[in-house]
C-alpha cells in the first residue's frame, strides 16, 4: 500500500517518522497505539474543518529567526504537506557531497571557460508564500485541501515578529526548505538556458556556473534573472573567473587553424592556479594554454578557516576568563576530531567533524600560495596560540602535553573521533557565544 495525497490516519500515522523531534518530545505520543488515535483525531479535525496549528512557536535556526512547533499534531500534518508536494514534483534533498564532487570534476576538464560562483542573499526571506502557491495551485499537481492547510499554515505564522512571513518563507520549517527548492526550479531553468551554459551547479542557495564564454558577461546575465525572479544576488560571496586559455573567448578561427596560439601568452605556471569558495571548500584549478591533464584541488574556503581560528581564540579566551582547562581540552578537540554526539533515543549517533567535511580535501603541490586555507595553516596557528597561553599561564608539562595531543591533519588523515555528551556539546559551544 501506498500513500496518496489525502490526509486519511494512516497517511498522517506513516508521517511520523523514526526520530521525534525535540520540539514535540514532551507532548508526543509514547507508543503506536497513541500514535494511531492521534493521527485518526487530527483526519476527523481536517474532514470537518476543525483542525487548526496550535503549537507554533518562534524559535532560531542557525542564528537566524525560525519557527517550530510543539504540537505532534501540527507536526504530523506539516510532514504531510512537505511529503505531497515533493512526491508529487519529484523534489529529491540535495547533497553537498554530490555537488562538490561534480564541480570538482567539471573544473578539473581542461577547456576554455567561465565560472561563476554566487550566493543568493536572504534566500528564504525573499520567497513569499503567496507566489509559491499560486505556483501550485497553477500547477494542480497537490490536492486542494493541501494547499488550504498550507495556507492555514501561513496564516497561523504571519502572527509571529510583525508579520514578517507574510513577505518570506519561515526558517525552521522543513516545508519551507521544499518550497524554496520548487520556486528555486524556476531560476535553474533560466541559468541553464543561458547562451554557453553546460555545468549549473545549486545546493540551497549556493550556485555554481560553469559557461563556453567569458565569465564576467554571464554574472551579468544571471543577476538579472535573479532579479527577475524576486531574489538578490549576495555580491560579497560572487566570484568571476576565466579558466584555460582566455584567449580561446576572443577568438573565431576554427579549430587546428587558429594563428592566435603563437600569440597566446597563457602560459602554466605557480601562479596560474585560481581558485573559487563554493559549499565551505577552496577549489584550486590550473589556467593557462598548456594545461593537460588538469586536477581540481580543494582545500578549506578562507572563511571557513577564518571561523575555525576565531573558535579557537574565543575557547582560549573562555579558558582566561574562567580557568577551566578541561573544558578548553574539549573545545580544541572538537574542533580536531570527528565529533560522535551521543543520542538518548536508541543509541542513534550524529556525526561531523575535519573529515566528515572535507572528505574531498586535496592540496596542490608544494609551492602554492593557500596556505592559510591548509589543515597544516591550521595547526600552525593553534600550536601558535597554545604556546602563548601555555607560557602565559605556567601550564605543566602535562597540561602542555594535552594541548598539543589534538591536531587538525591528524584528525582529517586517520578520521580521528572523540564523543560527546549532547549536553558538552552545548558548553563547548557556549564557549564560543559567551566570551
Amino acid at each position: 500500500m501506498r500513500p496518496t495525497q489525502d490526509f486519511t490516519a494512516q497517511n498522517l500515522f506513516w508521517m511520523k517518522g523514526r526520530k521525534v523531534p525535540d520540539s514535540i518530545k514532551n507532548n508526543a505520543p509514547k507508543s503506536k497505539d497513541e500514535w494511531l488515535k492521534l493521527s485518526s483525531e487530527v483526519e476527523d479535525a481536517i474532514a470537518h474543518g476543525t483542525f487548526q496549528f496550535t503549537g507554533v512557536f518562534p524559535s532560531v535556526a542557525s542564528g537566524k529567526p525560525a519557527l517550530s512547533t510543539s504540537s505532534a499534531a501540527d507536526a504530523l500534518v506539516l510532514r504531510k504537506i512537505n511529503d505531497n508536494i515533493r512526491r508529487a514534483y519529484g523534489i529529491r534533498q540535495a547533497q553537498r557531497g554530490q555537488a562538490v564532487k561534480l564541480a570538482l570534476i567539471a573544473l578539473a576538464e581542461w577547456t576554455p571557460k567561465g565560472v561563476v560562483s554566487l550566493d543568493l542573499k536572504s534566500c528564504f526571506e525573499n520567497i513569499t508564500p503567496r507566489k509559491v502557491v499560486e505556483k501550485l495551485r497553477k500547477d494542480a499537481k497537490v490536492s486542494t485541501q493541501t494547499i488550504h492547510l498550507l495556507e492555514q499554515f501561513f496564516a497561523r505564522a504571519r502572527r509571529f515578529g510583525g508579520n514578517k512571513y507574510r513577505k518570506g518563507l519561515p526558517r525552521g520549517i522543513l516545508v519551507s526548505s521544499t518550497l524554496a527548492e520548487l520556486y528555486l526550479s524556476g531560476l535553474d531553468d533560466r541559468v541553464s538556458r543561458m547562451p554557453g551554459v553546460y555545468v549549473y551547479i545549486r545546493y540551497v542557495d549556493d550556485i555554481l556556473v560553469l559557461a563556453a564564454r567569458s565569465a564576467s558577461g554571464l554574472l551579468d546575465e544571471i543577476s538579472q534573472a535573479i532579479a527577475g525572479e524576486g531574489l538578490q544576488l549576495n555580491a560579497a560571496k560572487s566570484k568571476v573567473v576565466d579558466a584555460g586559455c582566455s584567449c580561446a573567448f576572443e577568438c573565431s578561427h576554427s579549430v587546428g587553424s587558429c594563428p592566435c596560439q603563437q600569440r597566446c601568452a597563457c602560459n602554466l605556471g605557480v601562479g596560474n592556479l585560481i581558485h573559487i569558495d563554493y559549499l565551505g571548500y577552496r577549489l584550486i584549478f590550473p589556467t593557462g594554454k598548456d594545461v593537460k591533464n588538469s586536477v581540481c584541488y580543494a582545500m578549506i574556503a578562507k572563511g571557513k578557516a577564518e571561523r575555525t581560528k576565531k573558535r579557537v581564540a574565543l575557547s582560549i579566551a573562555h579558558y582566561k576568563k574562567y580557568k577551566n582547562f578541561l573544558l578548553l581540552v574539549d573545545c580544541i578537540r572538537y574542533l580536531t576530531t570527528n565529533v560522535t554526539v551521543d543520542r538518548a533515543r536508541k543509541q542513534s549517533r550524529l556525526s561531523s567533524g575535519v573529515a566528515y567535511t572535507y572528505e574531498h580535501y586535496q592540496e596542490p603541490p608544494a609551492p602554492h600560495k593557500f596556505h592559510d586555507c591548509s589543515l597544516e595553516g591550521l595547526d600552525k596557528f593553534l600550536r601558535t596560540k597554545i604556546r602563548i597561553l601555555a607560557a602565559s599561564q605556567g601550564f605543566t608539562y602535562m597540561q602542555r602535553r594535552e594541548l598539543n595531543r589534538h591536531s587538525f591533519v591528524y584528525g582529517h588523515k586517520n578520521k580521528h573521533k572523540s564523543s560527546f555528551t549532547k549536553a558538552r556539546v552545548l558548553e563547548v559551544r557556549g564557549c564560543w557565544e559567551n566570551v
